[in-house]
């Protein structure tokens, strides 16, 4: 070998030297020691559970890693493995038919850690038999129940019991629990330290304790405030620190009624009731549909009293509100009187149609009317077959009439408006009721989903 070709050569190796000795310098950190993750799955009596879904999920942790978790199954023996798992903390969840699932339980993977093993025990079914306080049974009613293991809830539930009042939870994980339920018109319970076993539980019977009524008023704060229709009042119950949670609440009031109807304050008077209530201190927010309006916030207590009385006040907008003044007639002129109707109120505006128009040769985009904003009220007519809605924003408003029944039928006196201009003077209209198609499933809340 020449002494050039050496010389060369030697500059090779150096450079390669310095190549690799960079790279190492270059690596943050080393990956973490490999291991396989084992275990297996059995039921309460030890029996192993095959086909059961294990999902291992690593948990946000800095640094270099190749494992972010997977999805394996138990073979018939009950076991499962991972072998190309990392040292770290995950997320660890079993499912398997109808057993309780394990959900998101953190699990530390250290190297040489001995098969986990994992019991699930069989889901519950608890057959509920709601009386009411005079003993009667609950029979075909909505009820809203909230089942707590102690800390946290589980989704409320939104049952209806059949004709001996009685409604069934299932899929329950065994434990014990403290149940919530509400029927406005009935009573309410809670009930705490409920034993539930795997499979099919004996019958509950819950006796409903009758509650107090809260009446709500909302006016415009100031000398002679208006009362205000539209306002909701979103409130829940408060826990004490050595209480579970509690899902008490308007939320869970209005789930109970069949068309979804939201509870908002009534046009004219700007009351709500809520019935039924159970002891405890609540906070409460009264927020108007309107936009402008500053939400007000209170607090009441129910005690021993029947009726609990709460006004709330809210800041008027800027903008001047305007009314809509409504007076109805039957079919045969007289004044519809003393009467409950649901309300759609419509803001109306416009967009253009695509595509354009021409015009003596002008591209012209005509107006398209359209639905800008929905305000549903609850109104009851006076003597003489009037209802103001107030406040409502100054434009263009069209108007779903319907009238308010407790039972499903299928048809109702109704009416439905033109778009009627209401400047901030306001505006006057009558309009006759006829038979219409009765629109029950008017939702008013649009709050999304509330668990049901």
């Amino acid at each position: 070998m020449s002494p050039k070709t050496a010389g060369v050569k030697k500059r090779l190796l150096c450079s390669a030297l310095v190549v690799l000795a960079g790279a190492g310098l270059g690596r943050a950190q080393p990956l973490p020691d490999r291991m396989e993750f084992q275990g297996q799955v059995v039921d309460s009596n030890g029996k192993a559970i095959g086909g059961a879904a294990v999902t291992l999920r690593r948990q946000n942790e800095p640094g270099a890693l190749s494992f972010w978790g997977d999805v394996t199954y138990t073979d018939a023996r009950g076991k499962f493995s991972f072998p190309d798992a990392e040292e770290g903390t995950y997320s660890l969840s079993v499912e398997s038919g109808s057993f309780s699932p394990v959900q998101g339980r953190s699990q530390v993977l250290t190297a040489g850690m001995a098969p986990l093993q994992i019991a699930l025990g069989q889901v519950a079914t608890l057959p509920i038999r709601f009386t009411a306080p005079d003993g009667t049974p609950v029979k075909d009613q909505f009820i809203a129940i909230g089942f707590s293991n102690g800390t946290t809830f589980s989704p409320t539930q939104r049952l209806r019991t059949d004709a001996n009042g009685t409604a069934t939870l299932s899929n329950l994980p065994p434990g014990s629990f403290r149940l919530e339920a509400i029927v406005p018109d009935k009573g309410y319970a809670d009930i705490a330290g409920i034993q539930v076993k795997s499979g099919t539980n004996a019958e509950l019977v819950v006796l409903l304790k009758a509650g107090a009524t809260l009446r709500i008023t909302a006016r415009e704060a100031g000398e002679n405030g208006r009362a205000l229709g539209g306002v909701r009042f979103p409130f829940t119950r408060k826990n004490d620190p050595d209480t579970p949670a509690s899902k008490f609440g308007e939320w869970m009031y209005i789930s109970t009624s069949a068309d979804r109807t939201n509870k908002i304050s009534r046009d004219g008077d700007g009351t709500i009731e809520f019935a039924n209530l159970p002891p405890g201190k609540y906070d409460v927010t009264a927020t108007e549909e309107v936009p402008g309006w500053q939400p007000a916030q209170g607090k009441f207590e129910i005690k021993d009293a029947p009726t609990v009385e709460v006004s709330m006040l809210l800041q008027q907008p800027t903008a001047k509100p305007a009314q809509f003044a409504v007076t109805l007639k039957n079919a045969d002129g007289t004044p519809a009187k003393d009467s409950d109707f649901l309300v759609t109120a419509s803001l109306m505006g416009t967009q253009a149609e695509k595509p354009p128009i021409a015009v003596d040769g002008a591209a012209v985009l005509p107006a398209k009317e359209r639905v800008v904003s929905i305000s549903s009220r609850r109104v009851r007519t006076d003597g003489e077959g009037k209802f103001v809605l107030y406040p409502l924003s100054v434009g263009k408003w069209k108007l779903v009439v319907r009238q308010a029944v407790e039972a499903k039928v299928e048809t109702v006196n109704g009416v439905t408006t033109d778009a009627l201009d209401v400047t901030a003077a306001g505006a006057t209209l009558e309009a006759t009721l006829a038979p219409t198609k009765n629109v029950s499933t008017i939702n008013f809340d649009r709050r999304g989903d509330i668990g049901f």
